[in-house]
């Protein structure tokens, strides 16, 4: 079975434009580019430090692992309140870590889903 990763690449701005560019070029002829959700950019090492915390890392672990079949089922696990684990959560989503499935059942459940089995940190070292 082939892992599946996440690229974290630390990079200033103009470099992750630059490198978009360059993928939207790849598109434009007809090569593969940039998968949504393959890498995640952040502007510096302290950056990425401040938003992958222990307890976001955690969560991914869980959600990862566990497999928790709701938000609530997840707060559970993790032994945090849900509001804690709530906010962390659309962070998460909202960066590209995880995915939110919405399910209708007799009440909206809402089921945090990873889809890649680990996470590599790029940080290219340029004179």
């Amino acid at each position: 079975m082939e892992i599946r990763k996440l690229t974290i690449i630390v990079e200033p701005k103009q470099e992750f434009r630059e490198r978009i560019k360059g993928y939207a070029r790849k598109i434009d002829k007809g090569k593969r580019g940039l998968i949504a959700g393959e890498s995640i950019s952040f502007p510096s090492i302290d950056v990425l430090k401040q938003f992958l915390t222990p307890k976001r890392i955690q969560l991914l672990r869980i959600i990862r692992n566990q497999k928790p079949k709701s938000l609530y089922e997840l707060a559970k696990l993790s032994g945090r309140k849900q509001e804690s684990v709530f906010y962390d959560i659309k962070l998460l989503e909202n960066s590209g870590f995880i995915e939110i499935e919405k399910i209708k059942d007799v009440r909206i459940k809402t089921i945090p889903k990873i889809g890649y089995d680990e996470v590599d940190v790029r940080i290219p070292i340029k004179a």
